[in-house]
């Protein structure tokens, strides 16, 4: 009969973690935060708010400018004209506004490289100590699932991200994330079987 030990520390106990960060990830998704508080999400995920609300307010307030040229009588000449402008206008801040969208979509993704690359270094930390350092192991372990949760969160939050990115590059790291979450590493394997 084999006895229980109460104290190991089973990275299975951990995966309530993984849960909590799909669940936070959905939280912070477009289909919950992105509808109940928009420039949160955008602020959070998109980027490019400031340029986003300086475009709506230029196109409303030339679409009032247009109707109000319309009931003065000027001529058709001048209206398109004014709406040339307009629209030479409108192509600058929108080009602004993408441009904010990209630089935050790369700090975004820089961030969850970060996270990828120290899931990784916490992964080859935890596998240099022996049987002997249980606690440390666990909390390694602890921190090794946390830091996926994180990332897992971001990616379900921002699915637009994924959209820049290669199928092959996504799948990689969907497939990194899921190796470095659910396998367990060697020399802890070997001693909870022998538990």
């Amino acid at each position: 009969m084999t006895s229980v030990n109460p104290n190991r520390h089973h990275p299975s106990s951990d995966l309530y973690l993984i849960v909590l960060g799909i669940v936070v990830g959905m939280a912070l998704g477009p289909f919950s935060l992105a509808r109940f508080a928009p420039d949160t999400y955008r602020n959070l995920f998109v980027g490019g708010t400031d340029e986003f609300h300086a475009e709506q307010r230029f196109v409303e307030d030339t679409v009032a400018e247009r109707a109000r040229l319309e009931n003065t009588g000027v001529t058709e000449a001048a209206l398109t004209e004014f709406d040339l402008e307009k629209d030479k206008h409108t192509a600058v801040l929108r080009a602004k506004r993408q441009a904010a969208q990209r630089d935050h979509r790369d700090w975004l993704q820089d961030r969850m490289t970060a996270l990828l690359l120290a899931i990784l270094v916490i992964m080859v930390i935890e596998s240099l100590f022996g049987t002997e350092a249980r606690r440390i192991r666990a909390r390694l372990t602890t921190t090794r699932y946390a830091l996926i949760a994180i990332w897992l969160a971001l990616l379900i939050a921002s699915p637009t991200m994924l959209k820049s990115l290669p199928v092959l590059f996504v799948t990689a790291l969907i497939a990194v994330a899921l190796f470095v979450g659910l396998i367990p590493l060697g020399r802890r394997s070997e001693f909870e079987h022998r538990m």
